[in-house]
C-alpha cells in the first residue's frame, strides 16, 4: 500500500512537472513571439525614421530650389521691365560692360563677321539698359567695316566688336588700324563713316 501511495505521489509529480514545463515552454515561446514582433517594429520605427530625415532633406532642397526660382522669377520681370528703359552709362560702366562679354573671344567666319558681331554686342548693352548703334565706316581701299558707337556721360564711345578697344574720336582720313591698336600691313585710311549718331541723342534719359 505505501508503494502504492509513492507511485501515485511520484505520478502526480510527473504530471506536474510535465505540465510545469509545458506552460514554461509556452511562456517562454510567447515571449520569444513578442520579441520577435517588438523588433520588427523597431525596424519599421527605424525605417520610418530614415524615411523622415529623407524627406525633411528633399523638403530642405525644394525650399532652397522654390527661393532660387523667386529669384531668377524677379530678375527676368525686372528685366523684361526694364529691356527696353535706358539710361547714360558713363565711360566706365560700358567697358565693364564689353568687358564682361566674350563675343570679342569667337571666331570670324564667312557667316560670322563683323556685322553679327557688333549685333550681339548691341543686344549685350541694351541687356544693361546701354542704347547702342552700329556705324558702318568705308576704307579708302575699297573695303568696309562695322564697329559700334554709343553715348556716354563723357561723350560719344566707339567699340571695336573684334578686341574690345573703345576709343572717343574718329574722322576721315583716319588710319582706323591705328585707332583700335591692329597691325596692318597697309593703312585703313577712313573714306566714309555712316553713323548713327540721330537715335543716340536721347531727348530724356532715365
Amino acid at each position: 500500500m505505501f508503494d502504492n501511495m509513492k507511485q501515485k505521489v511520484y505520478i502526480i509529480l510527473m504530471l506536474v512537472a510535465i505540465v510545469g514545463t509545458f506552460f514554461i515552454t509556452q511562456g517562454i515561446s510567447n515571449y520569444k513571439e513578442k520579441i520577435n514582433n517588438l523588433e520588427i517594429e523597431l525596424n519599421e520605427l527605424r525605417h520610418y525614421k530614415n524615411r523622415t530625415e529623407d524627406l525633411k532633406a528633399q523638403t530642405s532642397k525644394l525650399h532652397k530650389n522654390i527661393e532660387n526660382l523667386r529669384d531668377r522669377k524677379k530678375e527676368l520681370q525686372n528685366k523684361l521691365e526694364n529691356k527696353y528703359t535706358f539710361h547714360l552709362p558713363t565711360p566706365q560702366e560700358v567697358r565693364k560692360v564689353v568687358e564682361e562679354t566674350d563675343i570679342d573671344k569667337r571666331r570670324w567666319t564667312e557667316d560670322y563677321d563683323c556685322t553679327e558681331f557688333s549685333f550681339d554686342l548691341i543686344e549685350k548693352l541694351k541687356d544693361r539698359g546701354i542704347l547702342s548703334c552700329s556705324v558702318e565706316l568705308n576704307f579708302e581701299e575699297g573695303t568696309s567695316h562695322v564697329l559700334i558707337a554709343t553715348n556716354t556721360t563723357k561723350g560719344i564711345r566707339y567699340i571695336e566688336p573684334y578686341s574690345d578697344v573703345i576709343f572717343s574720336k574718329m574722322s576721315l582720313g583716319n588710319d582706323y588700324c591705328n585707332l583700335v591698336d591692329w597691325s596692318c600691313e597697309e593703312p585703313w585710311g577712313i573714306s566714309k563713316i555712316s553713323s548713327c549718331y540721330g537715335i543716340l541723342k536721347v531727348s530724356k534719359w532715365t
